[in-house]
């Protein structure tokens, strides 16, 4: 009864596993089989019992390809990650750990135990197909993109660095960011930095700053700020810089401009006044004022 007993609880525990689990004689062919591993392959219990295992689930070729050209029949555990060949005709992705069976002196074949791993092979997929897509945009940008950790370490660099600063991107990597920007600009840059942390993923924050390029000249960079420590493809904090030196030149020649027109304003000896649309004076001149007595 007790052998019994525990025979039940042992079966219980195999059809109840999340592995297919089957067992294989020294012929390669399937003596016994759990239920798990008819939900994987789509084939019944009863096509599996007495089928040849690689001739049912292995693709051929890639039998040729394994050393010793089978996966069973080794004396000792080997583990392989491979596609296995369902009864509907797809693969699926699946890691095979097949042992060496044995009671006493008797060889009882092999045991396998398959695992499927189709969807985290189709995550991985995808995750190497978005890391070459954006691996290939960053490549070819004209602005510089800059990814940082959490405490401001470069962990990569555009190669437009090199047209923008002089200077090798794979050198960036590991240097702090802050270092390489003008003492006056690196605490902005901090700010925005811890900011964006702060307020969690996929905040945003815009900061203009200095960088220090390789003829030790300086160059103005508009850099948009963005929290993506949790994609998994940038896993950082990712910095837009686009080059703003002229656009502060034309707005430091603007400022001017505006101040020497202001100052011909004021001190012209023609009275002069601005009037919005309804005819009331916005603004007079010094000598509008003295002609017309006004304050």
């Amino acid at each position: 009864t007790d052998v019994r007993g525990a025979d039940r609880r042992f079966r219980t525990l195999v059809e109840t596993m999340n592995e297919g689990l089957f067992q294989v004689d020294g012929d390669g062919r399937i003596t016994s089989a759990n239920s798990r591993l008819s939900e994987i392959t789509g084939f019944t219990n009863d096509e599996l019992r007495g089928a040849s295992a690689e001739q049912l689930l292995i693709d051929g070729d890639l039998l040729e390809r394994l050393p010793g050209g089978t996966l069973f029949g080794g004396q000792t555990r080997e583990q392989f990650s491979l596609p296995l060949r369902t009864k509907a005709g797809d693969e699926r992705w699946v890691e095979l750990v097949a042992t060496p069976a044995a009671a006493g002196d008797d060889d009882l074949g092999s045991l396998g135990v398959i695992q499927d791993v189709s969807g985290q092979r189709a995550a991985e997929d995808e995750l190497r197909h978005r890391e070459a897509y954006f691996r290939a945009l960053l490549e070819r940008a004209s602005d510089l993109v800059t990814i940082v950790d959490s405490d401001g370490h470069i962990l990569y660099q555009s190669p437009s660095r090199e047209r923008l600063l002089h200077r090798k991107a794979d050198l960036a990597i590991g240097q702090l960011l802050p270092e390489l920007l003008h003492p006056e600009d690196r605490e902005p840059v901090r700010e925005a930095l811890d900011a964006v942390l702060d307020r969690g993923a996929g905040e945003t924050e815009t900061v203009e700053c200095r960088y220090r390029r390789g003829d030790r000249t300086w160059l103005v960079l508009e850099s948009l700020v963005k929290n993506l420590v949790d994609d998994p493809v940038i896993g950082g904090v990712l910095i837009t810089s686009r080059e703003a030196t002229e656009r502060r030149k034309f707005e430091q020649q603007l400022k001017r401009q505006q101040a020497f027109f202001r100052q011909l304003f004021q001190r012209s000896p023609a009275a002069i006044a601005i009037l919005d649309t309804d005819g009331a004076v916005v603004e007079a001149n010094d000598s509008f004022v003295d002609l017309f007595g006004f304050e």
